[in-house]
Protein backbone atom coordinates (compact mmCIF):
# COMPACT_ATOMS: atom_id res chain seq x y z
CA UNK A 1 0.00 0.00 0.00
CA UNK A 2 1.17 3.54 -0.73
CA UNK A 3 2.34 5.51 2.33
CA UNK A 4 0.57 8.70 1.26
CA UNK A 5 -3.21 8.69 1.86
CA UNK A 6 -5.64 9.82 -0.83
CA UNK A 7 -6.10 13.58 -1.11
CA UNK A 8 -7.89 15.93 -3.47
CA UNK A 9 -7.38 19.45 -2.16
CA UNK A 10 -6.32 22.61 -3.95
CA UNK A 11 -3.08 24.38 -3.12
CA UNK A 12 -3.54 27.28 -0.70
CA UNK A 13 -0.08 28.86 -0.89
CA UNK A 14 2.36 28.99 -3.76
CA UNK A 15 5.96 28.02 -2.99
CA UNK A 16 8.61 27.94 -5.69
CA UNK A 17 11.60 25.64 -5.49
CA UNK A 18 14.14 23.93 -7.71
CA UNK A 19 14.49 20.17 -7.61
CA UNK A 20 17.58 18.22 -8.59
CA UNK A 21 17.01 16.02 -11.63
CA UNK A 22 16.78 12.75 -9.65
CA UNK A 23 14.25 14.16 -7.20
CA UNK A 24 12.15 15.59 -10.05
CA UNK A 25 12.14 12.15 -11.69
CA UNK A 26 11.07 10.55 -8.40
CA UNK A 27 8.25 13.06 -8.06
CA UNK A 28 7.02 12.17 -11.55
CA UNK A 29 7.21 8.47 -10.73
CA UNK A 30 5.37 9.02 -7.44
CA UNK A 31 2.58 10.82 -9.31
CA UNK A 32 2.28 7.78 -11.57
CA UNK A 33 2.27 5.50 -8.50
CA UNK A 34 -0.45 7.62 -6.88
CA UNK A 35 -2.58 7.49 -10.03
CA UNK A 36 -2.12 3.72 -10.30
CA UNK A 37 -3.07 3.29 -6.63
CA UNK A 38 -6.02 5.70 -6.37
CA UNK A 39 -7.04 6.19 -10.00
CA UNK A 40 -6.80 9.98 -9.68
CA UNK A 41 -4.51 12.51 -11.31
CA UNK A 42 -2.86 14.95 -8.91
CA UNK A 43 -0.69 17.97 -9.59
CA UNK A 44 2.96 18.03 -8.61
CA UNK A 45 2.18 20.95 -6.28
CA UNK A 46 -0.54 19.01 -4.45
CA UNK A 47 1.66 15.93 -4.26
CA UNK A 48 4.61 17.90 -2.84
CA UNK A 49 2.31 19.59 -0.32
CA UNK A 50 0.99 16.25 0.93
CA UNK A 51 4.46 14.71 1.07
CA UNK A 52 5.68 17.70 3.10
CA UNK A 53 2.61 17.52 5.39
CA UNK A 54 3.14 13.78 5.97
CA UNK A 55 6.84 14.33 6.66
CA UNK A 56 6.22 17.11 9.18
CA UNK A 57 3.40 15.22 10.91
CA UNK A 58 5.67 12.16 11.19
CA UNK A 59 8.52 14.07 12.85
CA UNK A 60 8.03 13.48 16.60
CA UNK A 61 10.83 15.86 17.59
CA UNK A 62 9.26 18.65 15.54
CA UNK A 63 5.82 17.93 17.07
CA UNK A 64 7.38 18.31 20.54
CA UNK A 65 9.02 21.58 19.49
CA UNK A 66 5.72 22.79 18.01
CA UNK A 67 3.82 22.08 21.26
CA UNK A 68 6.41 24.04 23.26
CA UNK A 69 6.44 26.89 20.74
CA UNK A 70 2.65 27.09 20.69
CA UNK A 71 2.58 26.99 24.48
CA UNK A 72 5.05 29.87 24.67
CA UNK A 73 3.04 31.82 22.09
CA UNK A 74 -0.21 31.09 23.97
CA UNK A 75 1.25 32.38 27.24
CA UNK A 76 2.49 35.51 25.47
CA UNK A 77 -0.94 36.12 23.88
CA UNK A 78 -2.67 35.65 27.24
CA UNK A 79 -0.30 38.12 28.90
CA UNK A 80 -0.86 40.62 26.09
CA UNK A 81 -4.61 40.29 26.55
CA UNK A 82 -4.18 40.69 30.35
CA UNK A 83 -5.67 37.24 30.90
CA UNK A 84 -2.56 35.87 32.56
CA UNK A 85 -0.24 37.67 34.97
CA UNK A 86 3.20 38.52 33.69
CA UNK A 87 5.65 36.39 35.67
CA UNK A 88 8.26 39.14 35.49
CA UNK A 89 6.08 41.75 37.20
CA UNK A 90 6.59 42.40 40.94
CA UNK A 91 2.94 41.72 41.80
CA UNK A 92 2.30 38.90 39.39
CA UNK A 93 0.12 37.11 41.93
CA UNK A 94 -2.22 40.13 42.25
CA UNK A 95 -5.12 40.36 39.82
CA UNK A 96 -7.39 43.36 39.36
CA UNK A 97 -10.89 42.24 40.19
CA UNK A 98 -13.93 44.51 40.20
CA UNK A 99 -15.28 45.03 43.72
CA UNK A 100 -18.81 43.76 44.35
CA UNK A 101 -21.56 46.42 44.55
CA UNK A 102 -21.61 48.13 47.95
CA UNK A 103 -18.02 47.21 48.82
CA UNK A 104 -15.78 49.99 50.21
Amino acid sequence: MIALPAFHVTTLRVVQTRLPHGLAEDLTLYRMFYKQTYGAEVSEADLMREILRAFIEGDETFRQFKRVARGCNRSKRLRQANLMPNASSKDSAVHDVAAPPGAP
